[in-house]
């Protein structure tokens, strides 16, 4: 049996492609027509930076209801500077954290790979991933094995 990829995520032989992504299939090569590829970009509902963001606007949030609730506290302490102090950290932490919201929402989100073909009469979405170097080493990978298969 000839293995022309084995990876983590797929496993392409002269008969068949077996893949783990989106979730575990089987395709028979000789059942495979019309291989085409897309790149999409992620659904940001899968994105990590999501999460970051809704984290960063918390924080900055907390320091902003902080400083605005402990202003009056700190100011009337008979020490200025423990009351400048904090100010200038709440302030600091609210900058901080509207920078990492910002950049965030500026940042490219990753694209998704996907191989798509006609497989026994019906489109489908053989593989996809994020990472552009193992779909490109599938992809090459399942070419070589229906070249294989229409010269033999």
């Amino acid at each position: 049996m000839t293995v022309f990829y084995q990876g983590p995520c797929a496993r392409v032989t002269h008969e068949v492609f077996e893949t783990r992504s989106p979730h575990h299939r089987r395709f028979m090569i000789r059942d495979i027509r019309h291989l085409y590829l897309a790149s999409r970009a992620r659904d940001p509902n899968e994105s990590d930076r999501a999460q970051l963001r809704t984290g960063s606007a918390g924080v900055a949030s907390v320091a902003a209801v902080a400083a605005a609730v402990g202003w009056p506290a700190l100011s009337a302490t008979s020490m200025p500077s423990i009351a400048t102090a904090g100010l200038a950290t709440a302030l600091i932490v609210v900058a901080a954290s509207a920078l990492t919201f910002a950049a965030c929402l500026r940042a490219p989100s990753a694209r998704v790979h996907e191989l798509w073909a006609v497989y026994q009469g019906r489109m489908v979405c053989l593989f996809n991933t994020t990472d552009e170097r193992t779909f490109g080493q599938v992809r090459r990978a399942l070419v070589r094995a229906i070249e294989q298969i229409q010269d033999g």
